[in-house]
């Protein structure tokens, strides 16, 4: 994985604080987990997505998988998305908002619609 320019590993690791805040104040702490920058803390079948909610019996729930304006390309999502949405898991997306048609535009390409369970923006 190539590193992202500073500010936007900035932006990165503020939109996955934001999520798991969120998700936290809905689910507990016990129950979500996040891998911000070089951090690996929760893996999900060798690969270490950004936040991952989990069932009480550890079972991964969902994966959301934040990306910058340099990471919503068709190569990247081969690598991460792809791999993410073969899971039994929910795949949530979360992209800077000026990328929404590029994603989008990606899902559709590489079949992942009914694997998507959300485009989030940002």
């Amino acid at each position: 994985m190539r590193m992202r320019p500073q500010q936007q590993q900035e932006t990165h690791d503020v939109v996955i604080e934001y999520l798991v805040e969120m998700l936290t104040d809905k689910y507990g702490a016990t129950y979500v987990h996040a891998n911000p920058g070089s951090q690996k803390s929760f893996e999900v079948d060798g690969r270490w997505p950004d936040v991952v909610l989990v069932d009480k019996d550890g079972t991964v729930q969902a994966v959301f998988e934040v990306e910058t304006e340099d990471t919503v390309t068709m190569s990247h999502a081969k690598k991460q998305w792809v791999a993410y949405a073969k899971q039994d898991a929910k795949l949530f997306l979360v992209v800077p908002e000026d990328c929404k048609h590029e994603a989008k535009r990606i899902i559709r390409t590489l079949g992942l619609a009914p694997k998507v369970e959300s485009l989030m923006l940002y």
